[in-house]
């Protein structure tokens, strides 16, 4: 009798920190959207590299999730919103995967010789092809010089796309932040700005939701001070030290706000703003 064929993965990887994307859902959803995506993404690696749900699937998925149907429905939507799932997938097929997704698992799965194919994404449909054309004993060292250009172009315009969500991420949380404290909201990255984020995300300690939790706290920050000035979005990003002595609390002072409006509810707001937007 012939082996059964192996289905989804036995483990997958995840992340030690949380990415932006991560942190939008932990502020809206709190543990609830992080448990919501690992839960998912748990289901969808032991099934393979996606889930197709029809009505009844996502009821059972709900119930098993603990969740009300509605509510299940609404974390789902946010998610796909944000890009942790392909959009078109989703809203035609009902079906819930994506280039990570498929990335991993076929990663993981490279040695199985016999692999069902279902709703490929282009990414993946061109490192699947790039992998037997180069296991291929009769590859032509043309066709693998024009694969690897195929990929490369591929992966540069993600990348792209990638940098702008977090570019526009970034400038949509600090403007809901700047309206709720009455600062001033910017309306457009320069060159100089873009640089500064890309900059600041790079380093260890730099921790937006943080940052503007504890610039919160600083009446100093907020405009009480002698001079009337008040933070502005480049005093985060724009200025290399300015962040670390909000975080460590310099211009707190004996002027402490009060905790109650939290930022998390602000990153909430913010992150309503960006789904109605794309909406």
């Amino acid at each position: 009798m012939a082996r059964p064929l192996k289905k989804g993965l036995d483990y997958f990887p995840m992340d030690t920190t949380l990415d932006l994307k991560m942190q939008l859902v932990k502020a809206k959803y709190h543990l609830e959207g992080i448990g919501f995506i690992d839960l998912l993404y748990r289901i969808i690696y032991n099934e393979g590299y996606y889930i197709k749900l029809d009505e009844d699937k996502l009821l059972m998925l709900s119930m098993e999730f603990g969740l009300e149907e509605k509510r299940f429905e609404e974390i789902l939507n946010f998610c796909v919103e944000k890009d942790f799932f392909d959009k078109n997938l989703w809203e035609n097929e009902k079906v819930l995967t994506s280039n990570g997704i498929q990335k991993r698992y076929f990663h993981k799965t490279a040695k199985r010789t016999e692999q069902k194919y279902e709703f490929l994404l282009p990414e993946t449909l061109i490192n699947s092809a790039e992998t037997l054309i180069n296991s291929a004993e009769t590859e032509v060292n043309s066709q693998k010089a024009s694969e690897s250009k195929v990929k490369e172009s591929k992966v540069n315009k993600n990348k792209i796309k990638e940098e702008e969500t977090t570019l526009s991420d970034a400038l949509s949380i600090w403007n809901t932040f700047a309206e709720k404290n009455n600062l001033s909201k910017i309306i457009k990255l320069s060159e100089k700005r873009k640089s500064g984020i890309r900059q600041r995300l790079k380093e260890k300690e730099f921790d937006l939701f943080k940052i503007l939790e504890s610039a919160q706290q600083s009446k100093f920050l907020l405009g009480d001070n002698d001079r009337g000035w008040k933070i502005s979005f480049d005093f985060i990003f724009c200025r290399s030290d300015k962040y670390l002595e909000i975080l460590e609390g310099k211009y707190n002072g004996q002027n402490k706000q009060d905790s109650g409006a939290s930022l998390f509810h602000l990153a909430e707001l913010a992150a309503a703003r960006f789904k109605r937007q794309q909406g």
